[in-house]
């Protein structure tokens, strides 16, 4: 199911539009249904859809979920949305995957400045020869 039909189910279920979800976002409806058909939905902005409609956003990129299930996403709440298997609250586990990315990204920045910095200070020494 492409994203604009999950959006859609979403939206439907709680009783809005693309329309009414559009100017909750800042955009114009021509600008999701382009988005979509473009196939070039950023995942911040699928980020702020899936927080509006309290899913994970792994919602949008599981290709296995059908409209039933999309409805029952949309409509549980943060305890019911616990994978049947491990118990694991799949909101949280979302968070904590983007959170890691965002942990490695800045150690990564963090390492890249100390290298500058180890850079510039052999520089102002070699100059001072």
């Amino acid at each position: 199911m492409a994203n604009l039909q999950k959006i859609k189910v979403l939206a439907k279920n709680r009783g809005t539009t693309i329309n009414d979800l559009a100017k909750q976002l800042g955009m114009t409806p021509q600008a999701i249904h382009l988005m979509v058909r473009e196939n070039s939905t950023k995942t911040d902005t699928l980020e702020r859809i899936a927080r509006m409609f309290e899913v994970p956003i792994s919602i949008f990129f599981d290709e296995t979920m059908d409209g039933g299930k999309i409805q029952n996403a949309g409509t549980e709440n943060t305890q019911s949305s616990r994978d049947n298997n491990t118990g694991i609250n799949m909101a949280e586990h979302d968070e904590l995957i983007k959170l890691r990315e965002e942990v490695k990204y800045l150690k990564k920045i963090l390492s890249d400045k100390d290298e500058r910095i180890a850079d510039l200070k052999e520089r102002i020494e070699e100059l001072k020869k």
